[in-house]
């Protein structure tokens, strides 16, 4: 059941990560694109990878509202946290995997 939901928590953000940024690069250059989501692009440069770093870039800010939440939500945020935690964790490990390989 963990497994199931981590998985679907990290399918859900890269398909969100994957859809704004296939929308920023129809609609503009990637000169002029202007973020979705406040801070989209603070935390990562663009790179090589660009549909991770996005991904990353989403994690990290969804860690921060869940950080930010005002109740336990009976430990479900905190294991939301957790969960988050490791996919920021398994999208930098690809990423610096594919940058060595």
């Amino acid at each position: 059941m963990k497994n199931f939901l981590f998985g679907l928590l990290v399918g859900g953000i890269l398909m969100f990560a994957s859809t704004a940024s296939f929308n920023l690069v129809s609609n503009q250059s990637s000169a002029q694109a202007q973020p979705i989501v406040p801070g989209y692009y603070q935390q990562v440069a663009w790179g090589n990878h660009p549909e991770m770093e996005a991904a990353l870039n989403l994690l990290i800010k969804a860690k921060e509202h869940l950080n930010n939440a005002a109740h336990d939500f009976n430990g479900h945020r905190v294991k939301a946290i957790e969960y988050t935690d490791r996919a920021i964790h398994e999208v930098r490990d690809g990423i610096d995997y594919a940058n060595n390989h």
